[in-house]
């Protein structure tokens, strides 16, 4: 009777170690199916920088630089040739590339960000100048350039440190899983127990993936949140079938342990 208590009580233990390894594998998996996926970001990049909201920043930077020397009207026709100049879409797109490589993967940053932007204004200006005839060199220090770069980022690379979570985290929920039930005096009870915790650790975060997509959705005020924005929306039908997957596991596990429990018992007896 100690015997299958202590047993009962490691396997339990494990089932929680089990919960926690799980939760983390899922944790680093959705990252990188989301905010570290370099192909997404290549293309939220894209879809930022050409859109409206960019194109409004950069309409209202030069703008409010502009019109104290030449006026509303030519201001206004200055700040929409800005706005709509594919150079700095092109260039937005490299910085939110390169702010996303910050956080991601540091070594493959290549650009400056916000002095790529600002050197591309300038010589919008410039030009804007040389056709107009008006001198608009005070203007180029007073020029307010989009931020594009984030407000946090890690001293490590998130990709890498994802990456090994997953694997570690995966391999440890594998191990105390099937530990659990070996240990278990009842296996079946052990894998019934084992998919409720893998249903409850995956209706959890499909809770949370709603809650995080409503965050992103408050602080999409820069451009790099646009970009964070725009990943994480894009992406999130895939989570969302993932842990959708995960739970409907989970339960058919909980199904599975109470037969295999139910098949066992008339056995015990017979003992």
């Amino acid at each position: 009777m100690a015997a299958a208590r202590s047993r009962t009580t490691a396997a339990l233990v494990l089932r929680a170690v089990f919960a926690g390894a799980l939760a983390l594998a899922l944790a680093a998996q959705l990252a990188l199916m989301s905010v570290l996926d370099e192909a997404r970001a290549d293309e939220a990049a894209r879809t930022v920088a050409e859109s409206e909201f960019a194109a409004g920043l950069v309409d209202d930077a030069v703008r409010q630089a502009v019109a104290p020397t030449v006026g509303d009207q030519l201001a206004d026709q200055i700040a929409q040739e800005a706005s709509t100049d594919p150079r700095v879409a092109e260039v937005l797109r490299l910085g939110l590339l390169d702010a996303h490589h910050a956080i991601v993967d540091p070594d493959a940053v290549t650009s400056t960000g916000n002095d790529d932007v600002e050197a591309v204004l300038d010589q919008l200006i410039g030009e804007a100048e040389a056709r107009t005839g008006v001198d608009l060199a005070a203007v180029r220090s007073q020029l307010r350039v989009p931020s594009i770069d984030p407000r946090f980022a890690p001293d490590a690379g998130a990709l890498p440190i994802a990456e090994r979570v997953r694997a570690i985290a995966a391999l440890v929920a594998l191990v105390a899983a099937l530990l659990a039930i070996v240990l278990h005096p009842r296996p079946g009870k052990a894998l019934s127990g084992i998919g409720v915790v893998a249903a409850i650790v995956c209706g959890a975060w499909a809770v949370g993936l709603l809650v995080a997509g409503w965050l992103t959705s408050i602080v999409d005020d820069t451009l790099f949140g646009r970009l964070v924005r725009a990943m994480w929306t894009s992406s999130s039908p895939a989570m969302l079938l993932l842990v959708g997957a995960g739970a409907a596991i989970g339960v058919g596990l909980w199904f599975g342990g109470i037969a295999v429990d139910g098949f066992m018992r008339p056995r015990r007896r017979m003992r």
